[in-house]
């Protein structure tokens, strides 16, 4: 009696495997500006010194920190720091790859995405499925610190915290709260994002706190360091994934697909099996009864990833 060799061969079709994906501007925080003066901050990152008020005169909140460092020459250290003249008075210890803007009235204060200068704003057009990175921190008393990122598009100004939860015009939000001291050893987060809608963003914004918002302890320090977009593999796995011998006319054991798109994919996923009766070439969609007129046909199947869907690592 014939039979058919049924073979299972995998394709993934991805318009981005091949792409550059972006990731944070000096994300291990290596490169510093006037490293050694009060002024100290990460290239491509503000923090209070070169917010768009009060920066002259705010207190330091950033240090390059060169001892206690996960990887490479150095860290960031973020403190929750007093001003000296202005008793009573802790600002929270802050840095954000946008740029800081800093009020008298605390609760006026926030981090945004300034379009206008190149060192703080990063472009972002792509969906990464979370973001990674390192962190040690000592806080003061309950004090608690944090790691927010917005993924918006430049219909409006994109800022952190927000009047509302989420904005129009974010496409997707991630946030770890730093809760508990880590200051023994350096400890990895990973947070997902979570995506509100289909669209691409423009911009990302990051900012990185050592202290809880307007109750900020001073003395609370937190270092940072390895920061990270993951965008995850596109799945597709097929089972069973043996070789099948099958009469002719006969049914085989049915072959099924799972597919795990990434935060990458926004809609419906296409599948489509074809088949040749050449190892690695010539395939064609099946027609009725075909398989019944090949001896041995090589089976392929074909994941239209273009689409897209939301899920993360």
């Amino acid at each position: 009696m014939k039979k058919l060799l049924l073979v299972s061969f995998l394709s993934l079709l991805s318009a981005i495997s091949s792409v550059a994906q972006t990731q944070l501007e000096n994300p291990g925080f290596e490169d510093w500006q006037n490293a050694s003066a009060p002024e100290a901050e990460p290239t491509q990152y503000s923090s209070l010194k070169t917010a768009d008020l009060f920066a002259g005169s705010a207190p330091q909140v950033v240090w390059g920190e060169t001892t206690i460092v996960h990887s490479g020459d150095s860290s960031a250290k973020i403190v929750v720091a007093p001003f000296n003249w202005l008793v009573g008075l802790s600002p929270n210890g802050t840095l954000t790859n946008g740029r800081v803007h800093a009020e008298l009235t605390a609760s006026n204060g926030y981090v945004f995405t300034d379009v206008a200068n190149p060192q703080w704003n990063t472009p972002c057009t792509d969906r990464p499925d979370s973001i990674a990175g390192w962190i040690n921190y000592a806080p003061s008393g309950g004090d608690q610190g944090k790691v927010e990122v917005i993924l918006h598009d430049d219909s409006q100004l994109g800022k952190l915290p927000a009047t509302s939860y989420p904005m129009p015009h974010w496409v997707g939000r991630a946030r770890y709260d730093i809760t508990s001291s880590t200051s023994s050893s350096w400890v990895r987060f990973s947070v997902p994002f979570n995506y509100y809608n289909n669209t691409s963003p423009d911009y990302i914004l990051m900012v990185i706190t050592s202290g809880d918002s307007l109750i900020a302890v001073s003395g609370s320090t937190l270092y940072v360091d390895d920061f990270e977009l993951i965008y995850n593999p596109n799945l597709v796995s097929v089972t069973p994934p043996a070789s099948q011998n099958l009469n002719i006319g006969v049914d085989g054991t049915t072959l099924t697909v799972n597919a795990t798109p990434n935060a990458a994919v926004v809609t419906a996923i296409t599948q489509e099996w074809k088949f040749s009766t050449t190892s690695g070439s010539g395939y064609t969609s099946f027609g009725t009864m075909e398989i019944q007129h090949h001896f041995r046909l090589w089976i392929y199947f074909f994941w239209n990833s273009s689409d897209r869907n939301d899920l993360h690592a």
